[in-house]
């Protein structure tokens, strides 16, 4: 019984850390939502995709930073449907400065503007 109860305890803990952790979708909604020149968050494509944060110049992309190069892609390919610019909104964890780095190589070069929110411990 001593067993049972103690996985249980360990179970409710754990379950209590995972949901204060926050998603993807959160930083987007926060990021996002607070942005006087917001359009739309998960505005649909005519092909079914979404981006992620439409602003009246910036088609944004959200992502991780391990997911930095995905985020040069999408931003991209959102701004040519939208005819806007092309953004990132980069979370950054704590070695997030590394891919902070590499986006910010490329995208220079492209010319899509990068913004940063750090991650929630």
């Amino acid at each position: 019984m001593k067993i049972i109860i103690a996985v249980f305890a360990i179970l409710i803990s754990l379950s209590s850390t995972a949901a204060d952790r926050w998603l993807e979708r959160d930083y987007q909604k926060s990021w996002c939502g607070a942005r006087a020149d917001l359009i739309a968050i998960e505005y649909r494509l005519s092909d079914k995709t979404r981006v992620d944060c439409l602003l009246e110049e910036y088609a944004l992309e959200v992502d991780w930073d391990y997911k930095w190069a995905e985020s040069i892609g999408q931003s991209l390919f959102y701004a040519l449907m939208t005819r806007k610019k092309p953004a990132v909104l980069l979370i950054l964890g704590p070695r997030g400065e590394r891919y902070l780095k590499r986006l910010e190589f490329v995208t220079h070069h492209y010319g899509i503007t990068v913004f940063t929110v750090e991650k929630r411990q």
